[in-house]
């Protein structure tokens, strides 16, 4: 049913800035942009006041989908211990020319790439809005090879509950789990002090999905939770080879259901919901001309396998 995670989605006040950024600071491509109406269902789903175009950039084994909203960025750089999507993670062989990249693209690091104990290079960087990005090397990838998609990161303050939910949907188990710090390491990598965090990750073919639960400083639960259209990483987006499947389950497992539309010869099937734990979640079944922007189609999907020797 699982095909894996399509893409990230990016709600941005300025999307043209959001754009450059990451098509410079990564090597990221334009893949294709759609204009979605304020009249229609998805729409007003999504909070769009007018029209809005959406923007799809491409890595070898995923995209990034850039959204623009009209809200403006009214609060600090959010931690990276508080609950939602808080991230993706972008790998390279070694981890300079990424952080060369966020730096002349206007971006910038909590810290210098630190090794945690496996033998990788590790930061955390900011995009020209604040938003965080994970850089990661990876040591066995080939040297000529272009920046690929790690995971998307979801930070919660159950992870026990997030991960059952998650591995039910998805039909994966848990690929590995573990406690952190404390460590200097840990807090310039994070940008907080004294940081105990566990974490877990679930392998969705083409990337992982990666679960984080602050023990200390500790995340956590929402007192309210984010409109679609407020500023920051918003979805996560799996494809599926069935998209009445997929919303039948996310549904049956507690989803919140926003949004669906049903699959045809030439248009997408879509499920938007939010997750049990208050995020947005976005099932695709890419018909029509869509269907160039199937993972299926990408012929680097499996590059962070090959990368970690799998």
């Amino acid at each position: 049913m699982i095909i894996g995670i399509h893409h990230i989605g990016l709600s941005t006040p300025d999307p043209e800035r959001s754009k450059a950024f990451y098509q410079q600071a990564f090597g990221l491509t334009l893949a294709a942009e759609g204009r979605i109406s304020a009249s229609g269902d998805l729409g007003r789903t999504m909070g769009v006041r007018d029209s809005a175009l959406v923007t799809l950039i491409r890595a070898p084994n995923g995209y990034l989908e850039i959204i623009p909203t009209d809200l403006k960025v009214t609060t600090t750089e959010r931690p990276v211990n508080e609950a939602g999507v808080r991230h993706f993670c972008v790998q390279n062989q070694v981890a300079t020319p990424l952080v060369e990249g966020v730096v002349r693209a206007g971006g910038y690091l909590h810290a210098e790439p630190v090794d945690l104990g496996t033998g990788r290079d590790y930061a955390y960087a900011r995009d020209v809005h604040g938003e965080v990005i994970e850089i990661e090397s990876a040591p066995n990838a080939e040297e000529s090879w272009p920046a690929w998609l790690g995971h998307a990161a979801l930070v919660t303050h159950d992870i026990d509950f997030l991960l059952e939910f998650y591995t039910d949907l998805l039909e994966r188990e848990v690929k590995s789990r573990g406690r952190f710090g404390p460590a200097p390491a840990f807090d310039a990598v994070s940008g907080l002090k004294g940081v105990k965090v566990e974490g877990a990750w679930i392998d969705v073919d083409n990337m992982l999905l990666e679960i984080w639960r602050y023990e200390s400083p500790a995340t956590q639960a929402r007192s309210a939770l984010p409109a679609f259209s407020e500023p920051g990483f918003n979805h996560i987006c799996f494809e599926t080879d069935d998209i009445e499947l997929f919303a039948r389950r996310a549904t049956a497992l507690g989803v919140n259901p926003l949004y669906f539309a049903e699959s045809t010869s030439d248009q997408s099937g879509i499920f938007l919901g939010r997750d049990p734990d208050g995020n947005f979640l976005e099932g695709l079944e890419p018909r029509g001309v869509m269907e160039t922007l199937s993972l299926m189609e990408m012929p680097h999907r499996d590059i962070l396998r090959k990368a970690d020797g799998r």
